[in-house]
């Protein structure tokens, strides 16, 4: 990703997440390779939200999702993982939901532990 200069001059472009950056030149959209990607965690599901923002670019695929979700914008803690549920269009049409349970592998490791003995 471009670093920002103390003498950079905002590139003027609306609708960008970076004033410095332009989305295509940044990791949300695997430099331009798919639309603009956002990582939220809901602490009330306890789940990773995804959100794809059309911007003209092809759709991402599930492994630049995960690549997001693990990359700068992790939300969930190491040792978890992540599990796909669903994805839904908004209403306004103009981003997909991309949802993801958190799962703990210490919690599967010790539960096949359990069993195995």
């Amino acid at each position: 990703m471009k670093s920002i200069q103390p003498n950079d001059t905002p590139h003027g472009v609306p609708g960008q997440i970076n004033i410095y950056v332009l989305d295509v030149d940044s990791e949300i959209t695997s430099y331009g390779k798919h639309n603009r990607l956002l990582v939220f965690l809901d602490r009330a599901s306890n789940q990773i939200e995804i959100r794809e923002d059309n911007r003209g670019l092809p759709a991402s695929t599930e492994a630049y999702r995960r690549k997001i979700a693990n990359g700068d914008q992790r939300m969930h803690p190491k040792n978890t993982r992540l599990t796909y549920l669903r994805s839904e269009q908004s209403d306004s049409q103009k981003s997909i939901w991309h949802y993801y349970a958190i799962e703990s592998l210490l919690r599967c490791v010790t539960q096949q532990h359990e069993v195995t003995q």
